[in-house]
């Protein structure tokens, strides 16, 4: 969860869009040498959701850099200098999934309609429409969940905001044997929402 535009500036904790510029040429730096270190070539970005900030509440009115409409340019312009960066070494491939934070209306909906009226649909389709000329692959799928093979492996991407319960494993396997059942076996589920880093055998 990106959250680009949200403004923090307590003595103790800081973020706005220079910080998140650095935090991302950091994060290509890092994972260019990590994968390079590892003989990685081919690499999936995979975005899920809330790249953007929300601006419902009153607080988070308060707390943000500048309006959406100028927040998604930043965005797209810090993601595209992201991507560019590890498009030198590697065969990229880009998803994405979007989340509640970044809806554009107050309501939750769950169809393609509602849930694709979201920022990060703008993001991800604008980034799809500037790079067209890149090697870069974008995949098109559900807004909600999508499903990509990655090493021949199916890997579901969801944002997380419906994965709730002090059980995430039992969440995991549920949501596993759904996709089962309809023939997807599902090696791996990649989620954002709960802003903690948690890696697992599943998920």
């Amino acid at each position: 969860d990106l959250h680009f535009n949200e403004l923090i500036a307590l003595p103790h904790n800081k973020f706005d869009f220079e910080i998140a510029s650095q935090r991302l040429r950091l994060f290509a730096l890092k994972a260019t040498q990590y994968l390079k270190a590892m003989g990685v070539s081919n690499v999936l970005i995979a975005m899920t959701g809330d790249m953007l900030n929300s601006d419902r509440r009153l607080d988070e009115m308060l707390n943000e850099s500048t309006n959406r409409a100028k927040a998604t340019m930043l965005g797209v312009y810090l993601l595209e200098q992201f991507l560019l960066e590890l498009d030198r070494c590697f065969n990229l491939q880009v998803a994405y999934v979007a989340g509640n934070e970044s809806r554009i209306h107050d309501e939750v909906g769950w169809s393609e309609v509602v849930i694709s009226d979201n920022y990060d649909t703008t993001v991800f389709n604008m980034l799809k429409h500037g790079l067209r000329s890149s090697g870069i692959k974008f995949l098109v799928g559900n807004t909600m969940e999508m499903v990509v093979e990655v090493a021949g492996q199916n890997v579901l991407l969801v944002h997380g905001n419906s994965i709730r319960g002090s059980d995430l494993q039992k969440v995991i396997q549920s949501i596993k044997g759904k996709y089962a059942d309809n023939g997807i076996p599902l090696s791996f589920i990649i989620f954002g929402d709960i802003h903690s880093a948690y890696l697992s055998d599943n998920f």
